[in-house]
């Protein structure tokens, strides 16, 4: 259906795996519940169509126009996308357009550029986001649950009042960020970057830390919950899990590891 004109087509719950939409004019047509998995569209003018329901798992947007669209209920998982056109007139809950890029829960950012994006309330919910640059973004209040940031770069990151449960923030860099009140419950921070002078620390201030993962950390956060430390690259309290850590020679002195997961740690010489 290359460079197709299509304008007010009915497609309802109509099987569109793998279609190639490229240069296809679906305007106002009727996309409810079609399954788009894998489908190709780019430079797909979709302007007034209406995709509600539909499942665009594994799609690829790229250029696509959605000017007063409805992507209500939408199914993005692995979507990927970027240079989107137009406003749509209604997306998903806690989905939107940021940067030229659609936003939502499990969708594919991987390396994408979101410097300084509005992504406040968004739900990135098992969004795959290894390598994106979230510099400057505004993420208050979004939720991240179970989100892959692995190698992300979050410098200066607004994530205040974030749901961060069960991401993975391997080897991120988070010099700068604000966690304040973000809960980070089963996160995992190993190897995670946290700031090389005191004013690009991050702040993590009442930040719900239960079960997280950490070790090799590298920097101090400018604040952390009470009860919490960095002690050998382990952020140290209540509740964290720190199976497998390395806490040789470490000094533990008044620190707080009620209900702290301890398996196969090795706390040799440690000060308790």
């Amino acid at each position: 259906m290359i460079d197709a004109n299509l304008t007010g087509a009915n497609f309802t719950d109509a099987n569109l795996t793998n279609a190639k939409l490229r240069r296809t004019n679906l305007t106002g047509a009727n996309l409810t519940g079609a399954n788009l998995t894998g489908a190709k569209m780019l430079s797909t003018n979709l302007t007034g169509a209406n995709l509600t329901g539909a499942n665009l798992t594994n799609a690829t947007l790229s250029v696509a126009t959605l000017t007063n669209a409805n992507l209500t209920d939408v199914t993005l998982t692995d979507v990927q996308s970027g240079r989107i056109i137009g406003t749509p007139a209604a997306l998903c809950t806690g989905c939107l357009i940021a940067n030229g890029y659609l936003i939502g829960p499990g969708v594919d950012l991987g390396y994408v550029n979101l410097t300084d994006a509005n992504l406040t309330g968004a739900n990135l919910t098992d969004a795959y986001l290894i390598g994106i640059t979230l510099t400057g973004a505004n993420l208050t209040d979004a939720n991240l649950t179970d989100a892959n940031l692995t190698n992300a770069y979050v410098a200066n990151a607004n994530l205040t009042g974030a749901t961060l449960t069960g991401a993975t923030f391997y080897r991120a860099y988070l010099s700068g960020a604000d966690l304040t009140d973000a809960t980070l419950t089963n996160a995992n921070l190993d190897g995670a970057l946290l700031g090389a002078i005191p004013s690009f620390f991050p702040k993590l201030a009442d930040a719900t830390l239960t079960g997280v993962r950490s070790g090799g950390i590298t920097g101090t956060p400018e604040s952390l919950p009470t009860g919490y430390q960095t002690i050998n690259g382990y952020i140290i309290g209540a509740g964290v899990n720190l199976t497998n850590a390395n806490l040789t020679n470490a000094n533990l002195t008044d620190a707080d590891l009620t209900n702290a997961n301890l398996t196969n740690a090795n706390l040799t010489n440690a000060n308790l």
